[in-house]
C-alpha cells in the first residue's frame, strides 16, 4: 500500500460487521505525463482520405499494423477540417474525391506555412486518375501509389516520408508495387 501512497481504514459497528476501505490516488492519464518521463512515444498519425470506405479500412488496418495511427476522412472538406484541428504526420490523399480532387487541395495545403514541408502521398483507384498523375507529374506529393495497393509498400512509403529522424526526407519517386 505504500509504494501506490495509499491508505486503508475500517469501520467497525458491534454486531454488525466491519467495512474495509481502501483508497489509493487516481493515477495521471498517460497523455498527461510527459512522453520523457514515461518513455513511450505515441505512434506517427496519419490522415487517409479516399471516398473508397473498404479500401480506407484496409489501409488503416495495415498502417495500424505499420505502428501508426490512422483517421479516415471520406471527402476534401472533411481532410481540410481534420488538419487543421488535429497534428497529423503525414497525409494519404485520394486523387478524386465526390467533393473536388486531390491536386487543388494539395495547391491549398502547400500555400500555407504550416504544410508546405508536410508529407502528402497520393492515393489512386483508377487507372484515369493513374494516367492524369503520369502526365502531370506529382504536382507537390511525395509520390504515388497505385490500386491495388500492396499494403506492406503502403507502410513503408508512410515511414519514408515521414522519416525517422522527423525531419523531412527527399521526394519519393511515384511508387508502384
Amino acid at each position: 500500500m505504500d509504494r501506490h501512497a495509499g491508505t486503508i481504514s475500517f469501520e467497525t459497528e458491534l454486531n454488525k460487521g466491519t467495512v474495509f476501505y481502501v483508497d489509493l490516488p487516481v493515477a495521471p492519464v498517460a497523455s498527461d505525463v510527459p512522453k520523457e518521463q514515461h518513455g513511450v512515444l505515441d505512434p506517427p498519425r496519419v490522415l487517409l482520405c479516399t471516398a473508397d470506405v473498404g479500401a480506407a479500412a484496409h489501409m488503416r488496418t495495415s498502417l495500424k499494423q505499420g505502428g501508426f495511427e490512422a483517421d479516415i476522412a471520406n471527402r476534401i472538406g472533411e481532410a481540410e477540417d481534420a488538419l487543421m484541428r488535429e497534428n497529423y504526420d503525414a497525409l494519404l490523399l485520394d486523387v478524386q474525391l465526390p467533393d473536388g480532387d486531390g491536386p487543388a487541395l494539395v495547391q491549398r495545403l502547400r500555400a500555407l506555412e504550416r504544410f508546405q514541408d508536410f508529407p502528402i502521398i497520393g492515393v489512386t483507384l483508377g487507372e484515369a486518375e493513374r494516367k492524369q498523375i503520369d502526365a502531370a507529374g506529382t504536382g507537390g506529393l511525395e509520390g504515388c501509389l497505385y490500386a491495388p495497393v500492396d499494403f506492406e509498400v503502403l507502410a513503408r512509403a508512410v515511414e519514408a516520408a515521414i522519416g525517422q529522424s522527423g525531419s523531412r526526407p527527399p521526394k519519393l519517386p511515384p511508387i508502384e508495387e
